[in-house]
């Protein structure tokens, strides 16, 4: 990776939340080092566009920064209608909903970037964003804990694939066991 995607990657709020229209923040630094805009950041907003600038020497679209800007949000789920199906946990970039299957969901706060990315999935529609109190310069200061959140949670996912996999190779080692018998 290149020392300007580095630079890139450090000044984005690491919400992962795709609204640039990419699948997360380093993805979008890589773009941004490749030309891309430095204008494309709604959880970054006008503190993030300057940094860019700086960074990368180019001038960005002030209105449209203004114009996507959101402020800071925190996932909530109704207890009430939540149904366990767990198909919100997956997007989840920072592993912030917590449950089990036919049992209701947590959404532990602190560790939410606000992306929003797990209300699509919701079937019941019990997920709401609301705003959190927390000030924008005070969610830009989490960056780091949420990029070690989602890098935490990447190798957990990819932990979890192997273990399926290496699962299926042990059943299809019985299996072979067994109708050799």
């Amino acid at each position: 990776m290149s020392i300007l995607t580095d630079q890139v990657l450090a000044a984005l709020p690491q919400t992962q939340c795709e609204e640039c229209g990419y699948k997360g923040c380093r993805p979008y630094a890589e773009a941004v080092a490749n030309g891309e805009g430095i204008d494309l950041c709604a959880p970054g907003g006008e503190p993030v566009h300057q940094a860019l600038q700086a960074i990368t020497g180019r001038v960005g679209d002030s209105q449209k920064v203004l114009d996507r800007f959101v402020l800071p949000s925190k996932a909530v789920i109704d207890q009430s209608v939540c149904i366990g199906c767990t198909k919100c946990i997956k997007p989840c970039p920072t592993a912030a909903i917590v449950g089990y299957q036919k049992m209701n969901h947590f959404v532990v706060a602190v560790d939410c970037t606000g992306c929003g990315l797990c209300v699509d999935y919701c079937p019941v529609d019990c997920i709401t964003l609301e705003h959190d109190d927390l000030s924008h310069k005070g969610a830009l200061s989490l960056a780091h804990e949420y990029q070690s959140l989602y890098e935490k949670k990447k190798i957990t996912d990819l932990e979890k694939s192997l273990e399926v996999k290496q699962k299926k190779d042990i059943l299809k080692d019985i299996d072979d066991i067994l109708s050799g018998l």
